[in-house]
């Protein structure tokens, strides 16, 4: 035990993790600590718009750089990394474009489809919020090539902070689904600012550098990030989205809103903290892979410590979900901690599953990952549509959707561990 400690204290990884942990924790705290406040602010239906906006955002935001990002701490020569940013910024500036035309186009019809009054002036802000985001992922990746922790755990606590404060003050001054947005959207754009100032990445976006690679290279080299990757994580966040939009369809406005908060709420800590391992542990595997080095170690590590990690805290919301909502945000979101009961082992799992979620394309199975995925968000819809005409009750059909998630991603694991074992077809 000693020396397994002490392995753990030497350990830069377990180092990295450790402050990424610690500086995301506090980042944690301030969705929970202001949630109940926020939620006697704000009501179910004004989420529903929040959300629908939301999934509007995370869609284009994926088309922001075609996922180019991803591949910015694979190269070992900093000025291919440097071209690869170069690509990604005018990717974005042609997407944020695109996103003002579709808003401009279809912002009354999809109102309308989907039965929300606010979505219409809502999307107004889209084509502000594809750049913001679009630009903050592409500033992660550079300070993670860098192995900037500090900095990112830290301005995951200054995006926690100001998002949830703008949401208590803004729902203070005039509760509504806007001062959700408004909200969202600052507590990303501190963060990206702070960065911005920083040396990494001034250095990478404004410091001219000769490469040895055009782009259409680039892009010919990294084809897989656009053309797999991009597809597979659309597909996955397009059917997160169609997941919202047909519960619109099919039931109120306010069990999207009860659905809908309880979904962000139990999924912060899987964002944040899962993101912060992923950000250390994709840079680890991707260096492990060039280096030749089995990752199969790392893999099994982190599975067993994240199911130990996440046992407890998922356990207790099992069991007593709906009076742990009822006491902290009071009777109105009584329904949402029921089903945040029902949905608990789909995040429990995909809370050990998220942080690996680059291991396919480090490994290059990319194109297998895209099928399971794929199969996957085939069969939740199909439930939720075909479910619903039948006339099964909101509880019913997502309970039947999370059992279905929960089979795939006990797969995805077993097949995880396989594919850590094998040596990659080929290298970037």
């Amino acid at each position: 035990m000693k020396k397994l400690v002490k392995q753990l204290k030497e350990s830069e990884f377990t180092r990295n993790v450790a402050l990424m942990f610690s500086g995301n924790s506090l980042a944690i705290l301030f969705p929970f600590l202001l949630a109940p406040l926020i939620a006697r602010l704000y009501t179910p239906e004004d989420f529903a718009g929040f959300e629908l906006f939301v999934k509007m955002l995370v869609l284009f935001s994926l088309l922001g750089s075609l996922r180019f990002e991803q591949a910015i701490i694979i190269p070992k020569d900093d000025s291919e990394a440097k071209q690869l940013v170069n690509l990604c910024f005018k990717i974005l500036f042609g997407v944020t474009f695109l996103s003002a035309v579709f808003v401009f186009l279809t912002n009354d019809w999809i109102g309308d489809v989907l039965k929300n009054d606010d979505l219409p002036y809502l999307l107004y802000l889209l084509p502000i919020a594809v750049l913001i985001f679009g630009g903050y992922n592409i500033l992660i990746q550079i300070f993670v090539r860098f192995r900037k922790y500090k900095t990112l755990a830290t301005n995951k606590i200054f995006a926690a902070g100001s998002n949830n404060i703008l949401k208590y003050l803004l729902g203070v001054l005039q509760n509504s689904s806007l001062g959700l947005v408004i909200a969202h959207l600052v507590g990303t754009l501190i963060p990206a600012i702070l960065m911005l100032r920083m040396k990494p990445s001034r250095k990478f976006l404004f410091e001219k550098q000769a490469g040895d690679i055009s782009q259409r290279s680039l892009v010919k080299k990294y084809k897989d990030f656009p053309l797999v990757n991009s597809t597979h994580v659309l597909i996955d966040e397009l059917s997160r989205a169609l997941l919202f939009f047909g519960i619109s369809y099919y039931f109120q406005d306010i069990v999207l809103g009860l659905f809908a908060f309880t979904f962000r709420y139990l999924r912060v800590p899987i964002q944040v903290m899962g993101n912060s391992l992923a950000q250390v542990l994709n840079e680890r595997m991707a260096r492990m892979r060039s280096d030749n080095k089995s990752l199969t170690p790392v893999v099994l590590k982190t599975i067993f410590y994240l199911s130990l990690i996440g046992l407890l805290p998922f356990g207790i919301l099992f069991f007593y979900g709906q009076p742990i909502f009822t006491f902290v945000f009071s009777d109105a979101w009584s329904e949402a901690g029921y089903y945040a009961e029902i949905i608990t082992p789909w995040l429990y799992l995909n809370f050990m599953v998220s942080p690996m979620s680059m291991l396919p394309i480090i490994v290059n199975k990319q194109k297998t990952y895209l099928l399971i995925n794929t199969l996957l968000q085939i069969t939740s819809l199909a439930v939720l549509f075909i479910r619903s005409e039948m006339g099964a009750s909101p509880g019913q059909v997502f309970f039947e959707i999370a059992m279905v998630f929960v089979v795939f991603q006990i797969f995805t694991i077993y097949w995880f561990i396989r594919i850590s074992k094998n040596p990659a077809s080929k290298s970037y």
